[in-house]
């Protein structure tokens, strides 16, 4: 898989990726512990593949929260998903060290005490990539491996790469890296020129600026502060767009393309659909446009992963208390139970109805009808596989002296339980599927793939179950998702 030297023609990229041959090969990256300390990571395999295989993706609620208060937690996630390439994590919300351009840095007051700590000693084999909102609120944080930063060291000395040439954090960036590692452009691509990009303070125009579009974001990446220069990501660029609430990250690895997203909340409110329609829309103009240049440039099957929170449940099997009217496959109807499990209602027949509300927005968040009739969309044209159901189709299978099915580890989310005693909670006992890997193209993974494309897929598992969240919640009420790749696959071609 993946360029091979016949992938792109020279008339459009004359400075294209040599990832072929053993003479192109990184160097075997030496122990991250140079020190001779002891090591977590000691006994994993350091050898530099062309692109990250093993992945976990989690959303923390609250980074500073787990690091105080669920350090050990922290370490066994490492240890019970055997140290990832990579580790993705969402909703951390600390917040940046200033607007625009100071989103990709921890505020120093947010930063400083458990934070630090944690970048220092728990992930100290990590290379951390920030991208924050100006509030505690939202915000993402990719965590790579220094076994797979050394690519990206080897390759701008070979190919004379910007230090920007590896990593962008809205979509719009993360076109425009793409364009400049296939040596192309807009026009010739055939893309529309893209919106003008927007960043005010102005209170009058907030609200305006968060429905634009989510990729016209842009402004320089701070150099100044201590914590940048103590832990910006090796050759990361001092100019880079970011997202306003720090939800988008994407990365140019060989021969493959990784995104984490954590997608905004549906919400109940009219300005919080419409922010949610704003996302979906931009997401699905940033894969129409790659895949665009990737057809321009002729290059066929270059993976993409996607990884995170996507807030939305994909259907009926992905929460607890849904089920099909009258257990009618061809029936869209849900059933949805309430806390009480005594009452339900018909999508589309809430129970408090709101007259502003369209029918397709009417239903809990992560499971109306627009939320997922837009999913289904994305997946559609980006041509994803879900990997997760499609290693488990029926989900998980019966667990002994289960006290429900709805405890298995089929959910990534779990709702809260109640702090008062003998008091149930509103979402109590309810969970969902909202965290997802999505492999495109679909074929390499769905045992369609044919001549010499092999099947991607090694494992995938949901790290949680249960109203309790026994297993990889580590304090958060979502739990880790983990997936490995198969190693064998740079030196197969397109």
């Amino acid at each position: 898989m993946g360029l091979s030297e016949d992938s792109v023609p020279d008339s459009l990229c004359n400075k294209r990726l040599k990832i072929s041959g053993d003479e192109q090969k990184p160097p075997v990256p030496s122990s991250p512990n140079s020190t001779g300390a002891n090591s977590d990571t000691s006994a994993v395999n350091d050898d530099c593949g062309r692109h990250p295989h093993t992945f976990v993706t989690w959303n923390c609620n609250g980074f500073t929260s787990r690091t105080k208060w669920n350090a050990d937690d922290l370490k066994r996630l490492l240890r019970e998903t055997n140290f990832p390439d990579m580790i993705c994590l969402q909703e951390v919300r600390l917040k940046a060290s200033g607007p625009n351009h100071q989103r990709g840095t921890p505020k120093e007051s947010e930063f400083k005490g458990s934070v630090e700590a944690a970048i220092h000693t728990i992930f100290r084999d990590y290379t951390p990539f920030w991208s924050l909102a100006d509030t505690k609120y939202s915000g993402t944080l990719s965590l790579i491996h220094q076994r797979c930063m050394q690519y990206f060291q080897w390759q701008q000395s070979i190919a004379s790469s910007q230090p920007s040439e590896f990593a962008a954090f809205t979509p719009k960036s993360a076109i425009d890296l793409i364009l400049r590692r296939f040596n192309t452009d807009r026009k010739r691509c055939g893309l529309a020129e893209a919106s003008a990009e927007i960043d005010s303070k102005d209170k009058k125009t907030k609200k305006a600026a968060t429905q634009m579009s989510l990729t016209s974001f842009f402004a320089p990446k701070s150099s100044s502060s201590n914590i940048n220069n103590d832990f910006a990501p090796t050759g990361q660029n001092s100019l880079h767009s970011h997202h306003p609430e720090g939800r988008f990250q994407f990365f140019f690895f060989p021969d493959m393309d990784v995104i984490q997203t954590y997608v905004p909340n549906n919400g109940t409110k009219d300005e919080s659909f419409q922010k949610r329609q704003q996302w979906d829309d931009d997401m699905m103009r940033f894969l129409q446009e790659r895949q665009q240049i990737l057809h321009t440039c002729h290059v066929h099957h270059r993976k993409l992963l996607w990884m995170g929170d996507m807030n939305v449940a994909r259907d009926y099997r992905d929460g607890t208390h849904w089920k099909r009217r009258n257990n009618d496959e061809s029936s869209d109807s849900i059933y949805e139970w309430w806390r009480d499990e005594s009452k339900c209602f018909v999508q589309g027949d809430h129970k408090n109805p709101t007259a502003s509300k369209k029918p397709e927005n009417i239903g809990i968040p992560g499971f109306t009808t627009a939320e997922r009739e837009r999913f289904a969309n994305l997946l559609q044209v980006g041509d994803f596989c879900d990997i997760w159901r499609e290693l488990h189709p029926n989900g998980v299978p019966p667990q002994k002296n289960e006290a429900s099915m709805w405890d298995r580890g089929n959910f990534t989310w779990r709702g809260h339980l109640s702090r008062e005693g003998g008091a149930f909670a509103k979402y109590q006992g309810k969970a969902q599927r909202l965290d997802y890997f999505l492999l495109s193209p679909s074929k390499l993974v769905n045992g369609k793939a044919t001549g010499t494309t092999a099947n991607l897929l090694k494992s995938c598992e949901i790290l949680g179950y249960g109203e309790q969240k026994e297993g990889l919640f580590c304090g958060s009420d979502h739990c880790a998702v983990r997936l490995e790749l198969v190693q064998t696959v740079s030196n197969q071609k397109d």
